[in-house]
């Protein structure tokens, strides 16, 4: 199957070894008839400028001197003429299908606005560990991967781009890269940000694989940048990214994952949800079935991000406005630790909203005391997480 014109946008500052291996592989993996390559040399002084201007083909912007990841891009951005535009760093090694397995998730719905692949090296919980030694072990380990599965697509509230799939139209329509963060470093989390607010999904999908060095071309600019970007953010949006997207993984790998045909949570927190976002990844992935989830917020300053990605959300205060005795969860999970005096008023309070056999999670002190004269809940078991205690009672 043909697939219409992709603009591949890779930025590039110094690094040539990295740059060749990276293009060697999308040539090798890519059908040469459905992309067009936009190479951005970002004042290069190792011989990258000369390796791309004898590449046949080939959109080549110069810069003298160095812009920067973000005006890089946009300047790749502008040229761009494929349907849909692939921003790729210049220190991966491309896999067997990379690019049709992307298209096809950003064509299963309208409003999927990026897709970002799986890889070895990234923040963001969008990495794993590869077992592999070299290029043909990787091709091996990536083809076990590249099979489509939509349960394997995971909606998250951030991405990390180091390959990153958009349609050409709607990028342009936003303006590309915020230019305020160049050099570079959270342009990612505020492109983000601003599609997921205007009713786009953020797709994360772990049925494509890719290899990731790892930051070669930013790691030169170092953490002071990252600091001064992540403030920027702050004073832009006004609330703090990494706070935003934080998930409690070891609560989440605590859980067992009950089976059952279909599963309704709620979750109750402080920040938008992103934990409850991630328990339904792996409902998903692991019994097959997607799950809805509402949300109830504790900090106003995340619930307009907590509404992008729940089916329903409120302030915690407004709790009666969201939760019904006709809608009954087979999860209710507090994400904030519980103190001991909490832990009967939650149950009585929260109980009439649990189906039968339902979970009530609650993360408590680790030296809290358990009652045990409680007939409607049951201490189905419980985990040591650090200095808390990952309980999951059963309603009975």
């Amino acid at each position: 199957m043909k697939h219409p014109l992709t603009s591949i946008i890779m930025p590039m500052h110094n690094q040539l070894e990295y740059s060749k291996l990276a293009i060697e592989s999308l040539y090798r993996n890519t059908n040469r008839e459905e992309f067009e390559l936009i190479c951005i040399d970002d004042a290069s002084t190792d011989g990258t400028s000369e390796y791309l201007d004898e590449l046949y083909g080939v959109n080549v912007i110069h810069f003298k001197e160095n812009v920067g990841f973000d005006r890089g891009v946009n300047a790749g951005i502008k040229k761009a003429k494929g349907e849909y535009t692939a921003i790729l760093n210049n220190d991966l090694i491309l896999t067997p299908y990379w690019l049709p397995q992307l298209i096809t998730v950003l064509e299963s719905d309208p409003h999927i606005g990026m897709v970002v692949p799986l890889c070895n090296c990234a923040p963001n919980y969008q990495q794993i560990v590869a077992p592999y030694s070299d290029i043909q072990d990787l091709d091996r380990f990536a083809r076990q991967f590249n099979h489509t599965d939509p349960m394997r697509w995971q909606e998250r509230i951030r991405l990390i781009f180091y390959a990153v799939l958009f349609r050409t139209r709607e990028l342009k329509g936003f303006g590309g890269m915020d230019e305020r963060f160049s050099p570079g470093g959270f342009e990612d989390d505020d492109l983000s940000l601003r599609y997921r607010r205007a009713g786009y999904r953020l797709i994360f999908t772990t049925d494509t694989y890719v290899h990731h060095f790892g930051s070669r071309t930013m790691a030169q600019t170092g953490r002071e940048l990252l600091m001064r970007n992540k403030q920027k953010f702050y004073e832009k949006h006004h609330i703090h990214s990494w706070d935003l997207a934080e998930v409690n993984l070891a609560a989440v790998t605590a859980y067992d994952y009950p089976v059952g045909e279909s599963r309704n949570l709620l979750g109750v927190g402080s920040r938008a949800g992103a934990t409850l976002q991630y328990l339904k990844a792996e409902y998903m992935e692991k019994r097959r079935i997607k799950p809805e989830f509402d949300y109830l917020c504790k900090d106003s300053t995340y619930l307009e991000d907590a509404v992008t990605i729940s089916r329903d959300a409120n302030l915690y205060e407004k709790r009666d406005v969201l939760l019904t005795e006709e809608v009954k969860y087979d999860l209710i999970w507090f994400e904030d630790v519980v103190s001991e005096n909490e832990i009967e008023q939650i149950q009585e309070e929260y109980g009439k909203y649990l189906k039968m056999n339902g979970d009530l999670i609650l993360l408590l002190a680790f030296d809290t005391k358990l009652a045990e004269n409680n007939k409607e809940f049951r201490l189905r078991y419980q985990r040591r997480i650090g200095d808390t205690r990952f309980c999951v009672f059963t309603k009975s």
